[in-house]
């Protein structure tokens, strides 16, 4: 792979950057699909404050917090990204239904 990649949709391009750049700090919904697997939820931005912000999103009783994009603003809607290998079972966690596990060698992909 090279030291640079350009991502581009209908002609023009959307972020340039390494591949740990495009993958962990994709610039839009866009090319955060491009790259690998992720999961997008919806919500309404809440606090922002020291580069934190945080997400409410509509179906879960606990808002979310992460690493806030250039340009995110309070009341505006935006997407949190999760990528599945961050997420980790934890105790007390968010209640799901196993829709799907997948052997793939090394690891088993499960769809909640």
């Amino acid at each position: 792979m090279s030291d640079r990649i350009a991502v581009m949709r209908a002609g023009r391009i959307v972020q340039i950057g390494s591949g740990a750049d495009l993958y962990e700090r994709p610039v839009d919904t866009f090319v955060a699909r491009f790259l690998g697997e992720s999961n997008l939820l919806e919500g309404t931005v809440g606090d922002i404050a020291g580069g934190r912000a945080t997400l409410a999103v509509p179906g879960l009783a606990q808002t979310l917090e992460g690493r806030a994009a250039d340009g995110l603003r309070v009341g505006a809607s935006a997407s949190a990204l999760l990528r599945p290998e961050t997420v980790r079972a934890q105790k007390g966690g968010l209640q799901a239904r196993v829709a799907e596990r997948v052997y793939l060698g090394e690891l088993v992909a499960v769809r909640l």
